[in-house]
């Protein structure tokens, strides 16, 4: 609906052209199609945890290069010789692990659009009254 806040729930049934939903307030709710401007359906949670390597990876190379730029004499000058790719790969593994751990903490919901149910062609329904309602629908 227009201006209002999002209704997560469960769909319960659909009558006709109404989606009856659960809340997750525990509140049964009815929509008519003509109220609702977007329906979308949860596809689970999903975890960044290629998401954190990628940026971790990233950020490690980067701080790899800022310190062998900023201390470039021992970083050629090791013991063991030239350590500048050494420094640059070691740091770009610890970010890109670090990167792993916090991506595979943070997951967030996955959303796609639905569409609603075509109407059926002849429905019969009885309400809660006692009345009987009978529609169908012309497709030209």
């Amino acid at each position: 609906m227009e201006g209002t806040e999002p209704v997560i729930g469960t769909v319960v049934d659909v009558a006709l052209d109404t989606l009856i939903v659960l809340s997750e307030s525990e509140e049964v709710l009815a929509y008519h199609s003509s109220d609702l401007s977007k329906i979308e359906v949860s596809e689970g949670e999903k975890k960044k945890t290629l998401l954190g390597i990628g940026m971790g990876f990233g950020v490690g190379l980067g701080a790899g290069f800022v310190i062998c730029g900023a201390d470039e004499r021992n970083c050629k000058e090791s013991f063991l010789g030239d350590m500048t790719a050494a420094t640059v790969l070691l740091t770009a593994a610890l970010g890109a692990s670090v990167g792993a751990i916090v991506g595979s903490l943070i997951k967030t919901e996955r959303w796609q659009e639905a569409a609603f149910p075509a109407p059926p062609t002849v429905a019969l329904s009885v309400g809660r009254d006692g009345s009987v309602r009978l529609a169908f629908s012309l497709r030209l």
